[in-house]
């Protein structure tokens, strides 16, 4: 209530703090259990509205553990009380290991920890980061 009393009073505007990476705790292991260690996990972060235009994408590597912890990043940004005015953000990953076959996931919940078993394969599978021609990461086979 008090950020629409602010932005009736400011003209429209108004300034909100925003998740600009989640709070994440990724934990990969193989088929017998076993963390895999240095896998890539590619972190997709989209500015809404209109997200698809100029994603970001950060990397990170797995520890000894098979895991990775993200910090949530908050950034200040001025909204207005417009259609498309308001920023969100949304998220994607897509995680590669030599070895394994890649996995991606579109609009993930970071709320509970990301546990994912990878698959060993012969295949070589990667992460294709986003584009101009797909907005989102995926896998792809060679």
């Amino acid at each position: 209530m008090a950020a629409w009393f602010v932005a009736a009073m400011s003209g429209g505007c108004y300034p909100a703090l925003k998740v600009v990476q989640p709070k994440a705790q990724f934990t990969l292991v193989d088929s017998t259990g076993a963390p895999i260690e240095d896998a890539k996990i590619m972190l997709t972060t989209y500015r809404q509205p209109f997200g698809a235009l100029h994603p970001s994408v950060a990397t990170f590597r797995t520890d000894a553990r098979g895991t990775v912890a993200l910090k949530s990043e908050r950034k200040w940004h001025m909204q207005v009380v417009l259609p498309d005015g308001i920023t969100w953000y949304t998220w994607a990953y897509c995680i590669e290991k030599s070895g394994y076959l890649a996995v991606a996931s579109q609009q993930p919940n970071f709320k509970e920890p990301v546990g994912l078993t990878l698959e060993r394969s012969d295949q070589q599978s990667v992460c294709r980061p986003p584009d101009d021609s797909d907005w989102a990461p995926r896998v792809e086979t060679r």
